[in-house]
């Protein structure tokens, strides 16, 4: 009895050890899975931290793409190029050195002389000029704020005694403010275009002697974008005729906003329309809109793509769906964004690793890039055939490859 009692403790004793066992070699599974995702995903951190921020690949690398991300412009123009130079009876090789300076510029001739006195020869004779060394430097003259005093001319009849006819006046962004409508263009550029904070800019021109407080300018932007507000609806049905419009959002931080923390995520939703060229639009119409929202509701993109019927072409976010469901637009997706979630898991392999997979992937899109470069500049019509033509094989290998 005792030795059945034993043997069955024993029984029960192995079977909650190979519980524990298999227990424990599930979780060292899971736990080695964890640690090689994390590695993947330090990896790739270390990339972008210290590595090139470019997704571009060596000129020499034969899976090197064709252009870098539009939304990544990293690209520097470079300081020197190679040239030839025509020379009696052969063509000599220019070396590198600076770019020449454009030639539509305007040029400022400074002649530089030498003293008389040296035009004499020690033998008494004068000196004859037999030519000169020329030698470009590119200048720039600063912006100067000036006072453009409006004289409007009145008259009147010296004999009917009709009333007083006053010149007109110019027409002013702001009715009724002192600032010229090339101030406030300049206002407008530096801080949207060029990124210049308005308390840099208040700086700027009180350096030139103009005291214009950031709160001015705040306010002088604000009555700018409602003056421009007829502009904007006109770009905005434009943007609703394109054939196609791409579309993104990105994420942005608001210091103060009523209602809301500092540390709040926003939105700037963007758009942009192209429509190929026409009889009233020889160069194609290009139209880009920027929105703000508190939010990355699908309710935006409805409302921004009210009334719309062409092609939508987006990244994978889930709240364009609505939209395209709702106005039955055909839905486009990035080839960018998805070529980058493979060049983001090829960085993530260990050093000196490769993955035969992705780099498939990789070169077929490159293929795909490849036949968008040569057809630049192709007719609608053109591009579909050759699509159809280059491109279909290439997917329908992909999607294969994919599927496998």
């Amino acid at each position: 009895e005792n030795q059945r009692r034993a043997l069955a403790e024993r029984e029960r004793t192995t079977a909650s050890l190979e519980q524990k066992t298999t227990s424990l070699e599930q979780k060292n599974q899971r736990l080695a899975q964890r640690i090689h995702y994390l590695e993947e995903q330090l990896r790739l951190a270390l990339s972008h931290r210290y590595g090139q921020r470019s997704e571009r690949r060596a000129e020499d690398d034969p899976q090197a793409d064709l252009f870098n991300e539009a939304e990544e412009l990293v690209a520097t123009e470079p300081d020197s190029a190679a040239g030839s130079t025509e020379v009696r009876g052969h063509v000599r090789r220019r070396t590198s050195g600076r770019q020449a300076l454009p030639e539509d510029l305007p040029r400022e001739v400074i002649e530089h002389d030498i003293d008389d006195a040296d035009k004499v020869c020690a033998c008494g004779c004068h000196k004859q000029r037999i030519g000169e060394e020329v030698s470009e430097n590119l200048e720039y003259i600063p912006a100067r704020l000036y006072v453009a005093r409006h004289v409007r001319h009145k008259y009147a009849c010296p004999q009917c005694e009709a009333g007083v006819q006053v010149a007109r006046k110019p027409a002013s962004l702001i009715p009724g403010s002192n600032a010229g409508n090339h101030l406030l263009a300049f206002i407008l550029v530096a801080k949207y275009q060029d990124a210049l904070p308005l308390y840099r800019l208040s700086r700027i021109f009180e350096r030139q002697g103009i005291d214009l407080p950031r709160n001015t300018l705040a306010r002088w932007v604000i009555q700018c974008s409602e003056a421009l507000t007829p502009l904007l609806a006109r770009m905005d049905a434009a943007m609703r005729e394109a054939p196609v419009i791409l579309m993104d959002e990105t994420t942005l931080q608001v210091n103060r906003e009523p209602g809301r923390e500092a540390a709040s995520t926003s939105y700037m939703w963007i758009r942009r329309g192209l429509s190929p060229p026409d009889a009233s639009h020889p160069r194609g119409r290009d139209v880009t809109l920027y929105h703000y929202s508190p939010t990355r509701s699908a309710d935006v993109a409805l409302s921004l793509l009210s009334g719309y019927r062409g092609a939508l072409m987006t990244d994978g976010y889930a709240g364009y769906r609505a939209a395209v469901a709702r106005y039955g637009l055909v839905h486009a997706t990035c080839w960018a964004h998805a070529r980058r979630k493979f060049v983001e898991a090829e960085k993530a392999l260990p050093r000196g690793k490769t993955s035969p997979a992705i780099t498939a992937i990789l070169n077929r899109i490159r293929k795909l890039y490849a036949i968008e470069k040569r057809l630049a500049g192709a007719s609608p019509e053109q591009r579909q055939a050759a699509r159809e033509r280059q491109a279909r094989p290439i997917l329908e290998q992909l999607r294969a490859h994919l599927e496998k």
